[in-house]
């Protein structure tokens, strides 16, 4: 009898404690946060892929409405024709990437790095491109009425035979960058942008803010401008010749700087500002 007692116990404790162990269990599954990411998913609407890696993929065609891509690599993926409305993809990485074609009405692409990336014939209609690397992007006749291009570094991006009604340049790196051809029938705001040497041949500005007539050139001026400019962490560079009706000159300019947030940025492009402007004034 005694021995059957001794059974009877240790099962009822094996049993409280496999017990105990399940509502653990239970706890600690309850309490972990759901999977950040969804990264081997196929595109759909709505779907994780942040912080996920899609470099050199074929995405043509993807329907990625509302997703949350922020921080998400799509360096030299394929992405022509795909729809991206009201998608999140800040910091997300779009170096030599093709939007063309793609839809990306009201989508968050703040501080993105888009070298040389493909946005023609995109719908950007209310986006936020607010502190995007963006250098020799192509904006071919893309729809870009609201967009927002504060504080982003755009030289020698394409906005040709693209519509700008109510965009968004202030304070942005718009250096040699080109407007042949582009649409806008409403405001369109230049406060405080860069503009030295960008190509705004026949363009009507009379509806624009922020202009500055010193801030680019004209050809009748007879100027005549090559640069080559570098980047890196932390280290902005320039050197190129500017040569006008008066004089011409040599000039280089290395900046190093702590990047540390915006304001940083800010006080490098206004060093890059005030030689443009000390440079056309000796020139012309």
């Amino acid at each position: 009898m005694r021995k059957l007692a001794g059974m009877v116990s240790a099962l009822r404790s094996h049993h409280l404690l496999a017990a105990v162990a399940a509502v653990i269990g239970t706890m600690s599954t309850s309490s972990q946060p759901a999977m950040a990411a969804s990264c081997r998913a196929d595109a759909s609407a709505g779907i994780d892929w942040s912080e996920c890696n899609k470099r050199l993929l074929m995405l043509g065609g993807s329907v990625l409405d509302g997703a949350d891509l922020h921080g998400t690599d799509f360096t030299y993926t394929d992405l022509r024709g795909s729809s991206f409305n009201k998608a999140n993809l800040e910091k997300a990485k779009l170096i030599r990437t093709s939007l063309a074609s793609s839809q990306l009405e009201g989508a968050n692409l703040i501080k993105i790095e888009a070298y040389r990336s493909d946005f023609s014939d995109a719908n950007a209609e209310n986006a936020k491109f607010n502190s995007a690397e963006m250098q020799r992007a192509n904006f071919e006749n893309a729809k870009l009425v609201n967009a927002d291009f504060s504080k982003a570094e755009l030289g020698r991006a394409d906005f040709n035979g693209a519509v700008l009604t109510g965009t968004k340049f202030t304070k942005a790196n718009l250096s040699r960058a080109s407007f042949t051809g582009a649409k806008f029938t409403g405001p369109i705001d230049f406060s405080d942008s860069f503009l030295l040497l960008a190509r705004i041949e026949g363009l009507d500005l009379s509806a624009a803010t922020g202009l500055d007539p010193f801030a680019h050139d004209n050809d009748e001026h007879g100027l005549l401008f090559v640069n080559k400019t570098g980047r890196a962490s932390g280290i902005r560079t320039e050197a190129g010749v500017l040569a006008g009706p008066r004089a011409g000159v040599a000039y280089a300019l290395f900046v190093c700087f702590d990047d540390l947030s915006i304001a940083h940025r800010l006080r490098v492009h206004d060093a890059f500002r005030v030689l443009g402007v000390e440079l056309m004034e000796y020139v012309y």
